[in-house]
């Protein structure tokens, strides 16, 4: 299989049925444009803040003074274990 990108992906098959479905369903992923496209990580809620706090520090002027009390809040909350169910 040749995809957009001009990468190539082979595999082996037993029985020239399943080669076929494999084919039709590479086929339709490069039509609707979602064969390149990466699954999301799953991070925890610690990771998220942590990510977030990175970000934030060098953007939002109050971040010791109004950022830091609010995640606090959150994370007091929340355990920082916790992942989207």
């Amino acid at each position: 299989m040749r995809y957009p990108d001009g990468t190539r992906r082979r595999q082996r098959f037993r029985r020239e049925r399943e080669a076929l479905r494999a084919w039709s369903a590479e086929q339709t992923k490069i039509e609707k444009g979602t064969w390149h496209a990466i699954a999301p990580r799953t991070l925890t809620f610690g990771e998220v803040l942590d990510r977030y706090r990175e970000h934030v520090r060098i953007l939002v002027a109050s971040f010791e003074s109004y950022t830091v009390p609010a995640l606090k809040v959150w994370e007091a909350a929340i355990s920082r274990g916790s992942r989207r169910p």
